[in-house]
């Protein structure tokens, strides 16, 4: 984990590299389970899988915690957000592409 200006960069239980806010409900979640929304995300991958070649749109990825998930299956993600954390989930997302 390495920490800059009120965040910090994790690994999911997907063995992603994620960048949180430090002090926000969902990265401390990610920090504390792995996942934000852990057992969704497994559900919905365990249905992508059953998939041929699944095409998943995460809109609203604030951080990148379900678009980073779906990777694991998609064969192709499409990810937007207008929040102030628009620069984590390009960082996030750059990890994946």
């Amino acid at each position: 984990m390495s920490e800059m200006h009120g965040t910090r960069t994790l690994s999911t239980s997907l063995g992603h590299r994620i960048t949180v806010f430090s002090n926000d409900f969902i990265g401390k979640k990610i920090a504390r389970v792995g996942l934000y929304e852990k057992e969704s995300l497994e559900y919905l991958n365990a249905l992508l899988s059953r998939m041929d070649a699944p095409v998943v749109l995460d809109i609203g990825a604030n951080i990148g915690n379900h678009a980073l998930a779906f990777a694991t299956q998609a064969m192709s993600r499409r990810s937007g957000s207008r929040s102030v954390s628009a620069t984590e989930l390009s960082r996030n997302l750059a990890l994946i592409a």
